[in-house]
């Protein structure tokens, strides 16, 4: 076992706990003072728009492209939290991606070389803490996320699933040499992410939004 990268992406803001709590049970869980030494922790960000999961599915494939093999992200973004839907460990080019299965992961399934639901009785156990029902980021998606540190392989935590959910993405419109698609994420500086491709756009393209 070595020391590893994990990321933190969330709607949590900066107001609260939560983003530390999950950090304080995945260094809890970690089988080494090694690992907790050496581990690093990066906060991706905290302010993705609230419940957005098509703003959360757009970030997802920058840290991919961003982040060296045998990462591990937690991203959360969870209006369904409480609910019956599935926790999954997405596994992509060699990093882990863990979340709900809520679409947020919608642009990475194509490459994954796995997608694992993660079972809640193999995480938590009736003789630890009072678990809450809505806070899965601390209590389902941290542990694992150290399980993962730790050495276990993700066969190991749970098992196969072949349909993930995935967003509804909006088909592009082709008219000639013309691509019509839509912004799907503005940052904090205004800039705009849009669903066309960059190989789409030739460097000589116009590029227009609404009027302008």
């Amino acid at each position: 076992m070595k020391p590893c990268i994990v990321t933190f992406t969330t709607d949590f803001g900066q107001f609260d706990s939560y983003v530390a709590e999950m950090k304080g049970i995945f260094l809890d869980r970690l089988a080494s003072d090694e690992l907790k030494v050496g581990t690093q922790l990066i906060d991706v960000t905290h302010s993705l728009p609230r419940h957005d999961l098509m703003a959360t599915a757009q970030i997802v494939p920058s840290l991919l492209s961003s982040f060296p093999k045998g990462s591990i992200h937690i991203v959360v973004v969870d209006p369904g939290v409480g609910s019956e839907r599935r926790a999954v460990i997405c596994e992509c080019k060699g990093q882990f991606f863990i979340g709900p299965d809520n679409g947020i992961f919608t642009r990475i399934i194509k490459d994954a070389e796995s997608i694992i639901e993660i079972p809640r009785q193999n995480v938590r156990s009736a003789s630890e803490r009072h678990w809450s029902n809505v806070f899965d980021g601390r209590d389902l998606f941290a542990p694992v996320a150290a399980r993962i540190a730790n050495g276990e392989t993700i066969g190991e935590i749970g098992s196969v699933i072949e349909t993930p959910v995935k967003l509804k993405l909006k088909d592009l419109i082709r008219d000639g040499h013309t691509i019509t698609g839509e912004i799907t994420y503005v940052d904090r500086f205004g800039n705009l992410r849009s669903n066309i491709p960059v190989e789409e756009v030739r460097p000589d393209s116009c590029v227009s939004v609404g009027d302008r």
